[in-house]
Formats: structure tokens, sequence, C-alpha cells
């Protein structure tokens, strides 16, 4: 296994430090040698890539199932070992979360295990389930690892417990906040970054994710995928996701009301705000154009023009049956979005439901909110925008959820 300097990534350093003025970005590897020296390239003096996450399409819970390119072992061992010839800290993801009751344990996956340790010669293993982390700690002698934001934490308790609560000798080197982070500057997000920061942890936000705000759906959501990961489900059909789009075409209000999202030119200014200088681009199922292109704006600091082009949601059936993207079904003006955003942060609840609604309705109204399903109709009113009939994609998605 590769020993490496961690402090190099750490709050103190070049990277992350505020006086420094330079965000990190971690990115979904495209599996591609040649493009992890093209995203060293595209750096700045403002921002650069640093890590680079994957994963083999596999039955153990490491996100949504089959998410991202097929690629054999050999492929990610090499890939990883070119990326730290080009200075690149590479993560390998075991961050799928089990349902409580489903039966599964780490052991009975020791093979595979004791390959990410000692064949891959990753840097982090990233974890939600801390069974996992206390598996590949005690059994293959890992040591550093990253907890996911499927955890879920966005508390100083909450970060505390898991900090508590991992084997003697594990090192928890990063953690990725929970997505609602985006919402808040108050004292919730700053308690647990400070506890992070004083715990050595490196602390990382997402950028590119597309849910909204305190989503009731969420853990469940993560459960469901985790159990069908570890079933090995080839047709496994997102429900929950499938509803969260049917949802967005029936209250397109709800595409201004984005968490785990910061456009480009959004980033500097959370992170003197908040003191968080870490940002992770999803989208490993995303294709290769994808993730080097959302890569180079995020470095640049410019949005594309439309919001969806840059944002991870992904369109169960509809991409199936029509080889859709999300950018071809929303449309949201990034230039009219950015000023949005900048009124809806650190909003209560209720207050920021009522503020969205109002934005919506003045964007709609002047085209920078736009829906492209075929036969669709809405009104715009005081009450905001209301579906009239439904347009062709949101029929299917709703005969298929029947």
């Amino acid at each position: 296994m590769r020993q490496l300097a961690f402090s190099q990534w750490s709050n103190e350093q070049v990277i992350v430090h505020p006086n420094a003025m330079r965000i990190a970005y971690q990115l979904p590897t495209t599996w591609h040698d040649q493009d992890l020296a093209t995203i060293v390239a595209a750096g700045t003096k403002c921002a650069r890539v640093v890590e680079i996450y994957g994963s083999l399409r596999t039955g153990f819970p490491s996100g949504r199932p089959s998410d991202g390119p097929d690629v054999s072992r050999q492929r990610v061992t090499e890939h990883f070992g070119e990326a730290a010839c080009l200075g690149l800290r590479t993560n390998y993801l075991l961050n799928g979360w089990a349902p409580p009751d489903f039966s599964y344990s780490p052991a009975q996956y020791d093979d595979y295990l004791d390959w990410i340790v000692n064949g891959t010669s990753t840097d982090l293993v990233t974890v939600s389930d801390l069974a996992v982390l206390e598996r590949l700690h005690s059994k293959f002698g890992h040591k550093d690892f990253k907890i996911s934001a499927i955890r879920g934490l966005r508390t100083r308790d909450a970060l505390a417990q898991v900090l508590h609560d991992k084997p003697t000798g594990a090192v928890i080197q990063g953690v990725v906040l929970h997505h609602d982070v985006t919402l808040d500057s108050g004292s919730p997000t700053h308690g647990v970054v400070d506890l992070a920061r004083t715990s050595g942890c490196e602390v990382t936000v997402m950028v590119t994710e597309s849910c909204y705000g305190f989503c009731p759906r969420r853990d469940r959501h993560y459960r469901l995928v985790g159990e069908a990961a570890l079933s090995e489900e080839a047709a496994y059909f997102d429900s929950l996701q499938t509803a969260c789009v049917a949802e967005h075409l029936e209250q397109p209000e709800l595409l201004l009301d984005l968490v785990g999202h910061l456009l480009p030119e959004m980033v500097k200014d959370f992170s003197d705000r908040m003191g968080v200088w870490s940002y992770k681009l999803s989208g490993r199922a995303k294709p290769r154009e994808w993730i080097l292109n959302t890569a180079r704006a995020y470095l640049d600091g410019g949005s594309r023009e439309n919001v969806f082009e840059q944002i991870v949601m992904t369109t169960p059936f509809l991409e199936e049956r029509f080889g859709m993207d999300v950018s071809a079904l929303f449309y949201v003006c990034s230039d009219r979005y950015a000023q949005v955003a900048a009124d809806l942060v650190g909003l209560p609840r209720d207050t920021r439901r009522h503020r969205v609604r109002a934005h919506a309705l003045e964007l709609f109204r002047s085209g920078a909110l736009r829906v492209g399903d075929p036969g669709a109709e809405y009104a715009a009113d005081a009450n905001g925008i209301r579906l009239v009939r439904p347009g062709e994609y949101l029929q299917l998605l709703r005969d298929k959820l029947a």
C-alpha cells in the first residue's frame, strides 16, 4: 500500500487553507488515464482537482446499483497507480447504506475488501456504515477513511458520535457533509465544520447534487438502493427517484429548491462564509465528456447557461426510453439562479418555501425557468406555478409508478 503523508491535504496546507484562496475539488474518475493529466493541467491558481474516486460495479453497496462504467480490477489498480504518479489522491467508494433488517455482513466480502486494500493501494476508502470501516481496519489493516454524505452528517453531535465509535487506530481523514448544509450559514454547520477541523478531518461539501431541501425520502432512498446493490438486481427500478422527477414536473418551483448544489461562481463565497475549501463533484454514472466539462466549469469558476447542464439528476425510465438527459427536461438560467440562491441562504424552512415560490413564478414568467415536457400546460398566478395539463413524460412516469 502506498504510504501517504495526509498532512499535505490538511486544513493547514495550501490546498484548503483560507489564506491560500485555493479550492480543492474531488472528481469521479472516468477510468481513462489520459483524462488524469487533463484535469491536473486544468487547475488554476484558485482551484484544482486533488482527488479522484470510483468503484467497481459490484454487489457491495457503493452508492446506486451499477453506478459508473464497468471496469476490471486490473483497470482500477493501474488507473489508481497512474493517478498517484500525477500527485492525485485516490478514494475507493464503499459508501452504500444497507437497510437495518437486510441480512448481510461485510465479512461476506473479504476477498473484495482484501483486493481494495492490498490490490488497489487506494489512499482512502469512503464508507457510510461503520461496520465496513471496522472490517477493513481490523481484518486488513486499512487506516485512512472518509465518511460519506450518505451518512447524513450535519451537526457537531453526529460527527462526534462517529469519531467516538470508530475503531482505535482508524483515522477519519475526511467527512462529506449532508446535502442540506448548502442551505445553512448558521451555527449547526459551523459547529460540525469546527469539530472536523479540530479533529484533523478535511471537510467536504457536495456541489453538483439535485436533492431539494429537507427531503423526506432521502434516508429511505439510500437504504433502498443499498438493498438493491446487495441483491444484485439486474433490473432495479428506482421508484423514489422516478417519483422525485414526477414531482418536479408537477411542481416546477422545486427546480429552484436545490441542496448539495453550488454554482461554480458561488463556491468561493461559500468558502469565505463557511470556512470550507474542499468540494465534491458527483456524477459517476455521467458520460466522460460531462465529467470533464463540469470539472473545467468549476475550476474556471463559470457556469454553463442551464443549471441542469452541470447537475446530477437521473431521470429513470425516461433515460432508458428516450435517452433523455435532465438538461433537456428542465431549464433554469444560471445567472438568474445565482441571484435566487443568494437570497435563500440561511432562511428558515417556511420562509424559504414561500421565497422559492415567488422566485419560481418570476423566472417562469420571464422564460428563465422552463419544463420540456411535450403537451404540458402550466398556469402562473399569485399562488405560484400550477400544472393545468400533464405532459407526455409526466403521464408516462405516473403510469410507471401506478
